[in-house]
């Protein structure tokens, strides 16, 4: 018994803590309040309906008898014994029928509840004509209810594996929305009323969604609640003008659906603040505030249901979403194989040899030699000091010194010759084969170094594919007006949020392309936001404007070169990469020689350093393969490479010189220098920058020069900047007057003069 017991308790445990026990509860607390629902004749039809609904839809129909008994009988003031008797005589009926029939389908279930109300009609209805009509409307209203309550419970509970609802599907949700509203009619309170509250959300919900199909929805709804309860058509009125100003002004959003409510509150209901059914400001407002918290995301999917064009933007979104994270996760693998092959060429500690390794190669070679001699066993006796003798005589023979027979071989050896010639062409075995093992190891870290920097750069990319904002099509319409509007031809904008800041790219005529200033100050005016020029890309007559929101600092770069060769081409390359989160580099390149093939192999290099550096490969990584682009040429050229490296968030520059003259940071009125060694680009493996980090700041200027125009001004450098400085600010005049003066000192080799200001 005991272990009956526990058993019995355990299960009811276990049921009390299941999700379908607060649904039966909430079944429960609706049967118990439908059960009140009383109308003005008389009639409570809506007890015995919900039973039946339930019972079609699999619910549990015990518990809803419950709480339509206590509707019926307890709650409902005076009881309501025809409803109580109908709903048991129902409920009786449908657990014979199911002990019989195994189920039975929705049709039968009507017929039931039809045959079980009609049988009330004798008993309770039966003392005249008029009550005998009103007691078969309240049956075909308790049927026509059920019918309508069970297809809102079946749409309900499949709704997380529908599309769109049909409209009979909202027709029925509609319905049994309106009666739940009934239930709740007599909460209210010194002009608020929870049915008007949730019923303008509801409107509000279908006017944006819907447009003007929802105004028939807050009809229908409104009628309900007019039939049933104590709502007027002063009511129904109001509602349909509040929701039509809605559906008037729902282009803009939730915004706008809730001013159009308000306006038409103000213009019909205002007036009647007193009442508690009517839609007031303080109806409006709270209802206004449900409406304005729910996310936009709950919104869309709420909508998708109620509109077809709703729905393709919330399943646009989500397939952009699940397609974001599909890459992602590819991404992310592709990254983590790379990694797998990067280990591969991992850069692994030598082999421990022994340290007499030379000496063995070459001992066992001069031992191969004397193999078949007689003489041998006396000569290699003692084998260390037979060792040590060709080692020395080696030794000798590279300083020079003419080979002699040493101690322990026997001086009429003649033998010799060939035991020198093979010892000295073992030692250079040896040597080769460290050198190639010193090379191939190096060539692993460089091929490990590299695929790592690959993964790196997948990581990231999935990192922001992942969890980046992309594409807000809102801000996409509005900048389309704003252009627009300022006469400014569109043919396409993308709103993205890479790094969490705004970037656009605006696809324009190639006019602008050119003149980019127009489109960045109508941008203003419309977003209130500075943005700048990030990239201009042109294809035929347009062009696309990659632009970003401004930074705390700017930056601007001015350059002037002068050629010594006669065909007038710099072997000097001199240019800035506008990368994505406010930073930008700045590098200039002095190819050896002059002409152009000096300047090809400066334009390499720079092209490189900025595409590494754009698809976000780390510094070192994209340094190192400059330098192997150079060292790879078969022209055996190499570059000096002055770079710097500004963040425009924080001022945080970084000045990267691979061989490269002094640069010159102007700040105030003192003149700082700022110079490292390192070797040029592409001269060894070994090469690698010197980096000098400082923090720049507004006003500052910064000078670059190449070497044959810091060496043309020699001493007279610093007090041409200042005499420069004096005369303008602006960069580009600044390089002129500075590679002027440079010239006039005497030209010996290529000219080239970068100024940054920092703003």
């Amino acid at each position: 018994m005991r272990t009956e017991e526990k058993k019995q308790s355990k299960g009811i445990g276990q049921y009390i803590r299941r999700r379908a026990f607060r649904l039966d509860l909430i079944s429960f607390a609706a049967a118990a309040g439908l059960s009140r629902v009383c109308f003005r004749d008389g009639v409570s039809p809506f007890g015995a309906a919900y039973l039946a609904a339930v019972a079609i839809s699999g619910g549990n129909a015990h518990l809803v008898f419950v709480g339509v008994l206590l509707g019926t009988l307890l709650l409902q003031q005076p009881m309501h014994f025809a409803a109580a008797a109908g709903s048991a005589l129902f409920y009786i009926a449908h657990l014979l029928w199911k002990r019989f029939s195994h189920g039975g389908a929705k049709i039968d279930q009507l017929i039931l509840l039809f045959l079980s109300l009609a049988a009330m009609l004798p008993v309770f209805y039966a003392e005249s004509v008029q009550a005998l009509l009103k007691g078969l409307v309240g049956l075909g209203i308790s049927v026509f209810s059920a019918f309508a309550m069970q297809s809102a419970m079946v749409t309900i509970r499949t709704i997380g594996n529908r599309h769109v609802l049909s409209d009979a599907e909202q027709v029925s949700i509609s319905l049994f929305f309106g009666i739940l509203l009934l239930a709740m009619s007599e909460v209210n309170y010194v002009g608020f009323s929870l049915p008007v509250v949730l019923l303008l959300v509801f409107s509000m919900i279908a006017a944006l969604a819907r447009g003007i199909g929802g105004v028939a929805v807050a009809v229908a709804i409104g009628a309900v609640l007019t039939v049933g309860g104590d709502f007027t058509l002063m009511f129904v009125g109001s509602l349909a003008a509040c929701t039509l100003a809605g559906a008037a002004l729902r282009k803009a959003n939730t915004f706008g659906v809730f001013a159009g409510f308000l306006v038409a509150c103000l213009v019909v209901g205002s007036y009647v603040f007193t009442a508690s059914h009517t839609i007031n400001l303080l109806n409006l407002a709270v209802a206004g505030v449900i409406f304005l918290v729910i996310p936009r995301s709950v919104m869309l999917s709420i909508c998708g249901y109620l509109d077809a064009g709703k729905n393709r933007e919330r399943y646009s979104r989500k397939s952009m979403r699940r397609l974001r994270e599909r890459t992602a996760d590819e991404m992310q693998q592709t990254a983590k194989v790379c990694r797998e092959v990067a280990q591969l060429f991992a850069e692994k500690a030598p082999e421990t040899e022994p340290p007499d390794a030379r000496m063995q190669w070459i001992t066992q070679a001069a031992a191969s030699v004397c193999a078949d001699c007689t003489m041998q066993k006396v000569c290699w006796q003692d084998y260390a000091s037979a060792s040590a003798s060709i080692v020395e005589m080696l030794e000798a023979h590279e300083r020079g010194e003419r080979i002699r027979i040493r101690k322990p071989f026997d001086p009429s050896c003649k033998h010799m010759q060939q035991i020198a010639a093979a010892a000295w062409q073992a030692q250079n075995q040896y040597l080769v084969q460290y050198a190639m093992q010193q090379q191939s190891r190096k060539q692993y870290a460089f091929v490990n170094r590299q695929l790592s920097g690959v993964c790196s750069v997948l990581e990231m990319l999935g990192k922001r594919v992942r969890e980046d904002r992309w594409l807000d099509e809102d801000m996409e319409q509005r900048i389309l007006n704003g252009l627009d509007r300022r006469g400014i031809r569109v043919y396409g904008v993308d709103a993205s949020f890479p790094h969490g800041r705004l970037q656009l790219h605006i696809r324009v005529s190639d006019t602008y392309g050119k003149q980019p200033l127009p489109v960045c100050e109508a941008i203003r005016l419309t977003l209130h936001r500075q943005v700048r020029l990030l990239d201009t890309q042109f294809d035929g007559r347009q062009c696309t404007l990659i632009l970003e929101e401004a930074q705390l600092l700017t930056a601007e770069m001015g350059t002037a070169n002068a050629a010594i060769s006669e065909n007038g081409v710099s072997g000097d390359c001199a240019g800035e990469k506008r990368l994505e989160g406010g930073r930008v580099l700045y590098a200039l390149s002095d190819g050896m020689g002059a002409g152009e093939k000096a300047r090809a192999e400066s334009e390499a290099a720079l092209r490189l350093l900025f595409d590494l550096y754009g698809t976000g490969f780390h510094r070192d990584v994209a340094l190192e393969s400059v330098n192997r682009l150079l060292l790879e040429s078969q022209r055996e050229m190499y570059a000096t490479l002055d770079a710097v490296f500004l963040d425009l968030r924080t001022g945080q520059a970084e000045f990267i010189k691979y061989g490269a003259p002094p640069t010159f940071v102007y700040r105030g009125s003192k003149l700082h220098t700022v110079c490292a060694e390192a070797l040029p680009a592409g001269i060894v493996d070994e090469a690698t920058p010197a980096i000098q980090t400082a923090k720049l700041r507004r006003d500052d200027t910064v000078f670059l020069f190449s070497d044959g125009a810091l060496d043309a001004l020699g001493a007279e450098t610093q007090g041409a900047i200042t005499e420069a400085l004096l005369q303008t600010r602006d960069c580009k005049r600044l390089s002129e007057m500075l590679l002027r003066r440079a010239k006039s000192c005497g030209q010996e080799d290529d000219m080239t003069v970068v100024v940054i200001r920092i703003a």
